[in-house]
């Protein structure tokens, strides 16, 4: 059955024209047009250089810096939020209240409240509200999943996530390294992925504790969480400014499993006593909008994973599926970053002299708030 009763491609709109739509969005985008699974037919951006570039890119769309004005005209079935955190609410929710139902990027939101009103707006208006956490989607986080649910490590499990290199991101400003405008730094760009992908695997997390480096004004770029999943306990670190023996490591009293964060379509395992193995992921998706023959793949890549997680939120609208990832998940991990920087202390760095530490607790930016 198609849910919304009506035949053809699905009518996209995209908030936001920036780096993340340039980088990340684009080529998902045009593979699934030219599959007929959805048309761009708007496109929103406050500044008019990135307006004219994104028309060039998505040729027919209705291109405004006016919100309202790009929903009332192109009434789009569904709404692609791709800008900075402090817009995600209102847009989300001028979206919804429109008819459209909406994908947001991650965080959710820039504060806890601000998520709520997005949870409660897509109650309110009876419409689909989904955050773009393509890990799920990545086939080696999946079986992760899989394996720890089925027991196969055993019990008593700790883990640690490590994900860390020099920060490369194409920035027009340096608003994004300003506390006041953006909130925070590594925890709120990396966070969010690694965050929910660890309640994914092993259910909602407890915050046990939270460090940081960032200084007054500044944002951090050295970020270690404790955290705990009832009977599981685990540590995050997350850097902008080295690189990190990164990966997703797991163990248990029947072995151990690690989960590189690329590629993704494999993993390793071992039993204790014994030698690592590597394992190719055989868990597929479908990879079209339409009921009958999705043709199921696995995504090799990890930005193969977003463009899943647009096409399942399509498949959400036609077919009546569940989203993969509904707001109110994304509500739960906004809610352990605010935790995080409500509660973080000093980074503990013991390479450096005592005097150079007390300097660092002393100009830590937490040492300024209430």
């Amino acid at each position: 059955m198609n849910v919304t009763g009506r035949s053809g491609p699905l009518k996209v709109v995209v908030i936001g024209c920036g780096a993340a739509f340039e980088n990340l969005y684009v080529e998902p985008l045009r593979r699934l047009e030219k599959q007929g699974a959805i048309q761009v037919v708007g496109l929103v951006d406050s500044d008019e250089k990135r307006r004219r570039w994104a028309a060039g890119v998505m040729r027919g769309a209705v291109v405004s810096g006016n919100l309202a004005e790009v929903l009332d005209r192109a009434r789009p079935d569904l709404t692609l939020v791709i800008s900075p955190p402090r817009l995600h609410a209102e847009q989300c929710l001028a979206a919804m209240e429109r008819g459209s139902h909406v994908l947001c990027e991650k965080p959710l939101a820039d504060t806890v409240s601000a998520g709520q009103r997005i949870v409660e707006g897509a109650a309110r208006f009876g419409k689909l509200a989904g955050v773009e956490m393509p890990r799920r989607f990545y086939p080696n986080s999946a079986e992760a999943r899989s394996i720890v649910a089925e027991g196969v490590l055993g019990g008593d499990l700790t883990y640690s996530y490590r994900e860390g290199s020099i920060y490369s991101w194409p920035v027009v400003s340096q608003s994004a390294f300003k506390r006041e405008i953006v909130g925070g730094g590594v925890l709120q760009d990396k966070g969010p992925h690694v965050l929910d992908l660890l309640e994914w695997t092993f259910g909602p997390a407890e915050l046990l504790g939270a460090e940081d480096d960032a200084w007054h004004g500044g944002v951090e770029a050295n970020s270690v969480l404790r955290l705990s999943h009832g009977g599981v306990r685990g540590m995050v670190q997350l850097s902008w400014d080295q690189e990190l023996n990164n990966g997703f490591l797991i163990r248990g009293s029947k072995g151990e499993m690690l989960v590189p964060l690329g590629p993704v379509d494999f993993y390793l395992i071992r039993k204790p006593g014994e030698g690592w193995t590597r394992v190719q992921t055989k868990i597929v998706w479908p990879t079209r909008a339409e009921r009958e023959r999705p043709e199921p793949q696995m995504p090799r890549t990890a930005y193969a994973g977003i463009e899943l997680q647009i096409l399942h939120a399509v498949r959400a609208i036609l077919h009546g599926e569940p989203l993969p990832v509904p707001v109110e998940d994304g509500l739960r991990t906004l809610s352990l970053i605010e935790a995080a920087y409500r509660n973080a202390q000093p980074l503990q760095q013991p390479w450096l002299s005592a005097e150079e530490q007390q300097l660092q607790a002393e100009r830590h930016w937490r040492a300024s708030q209430p």
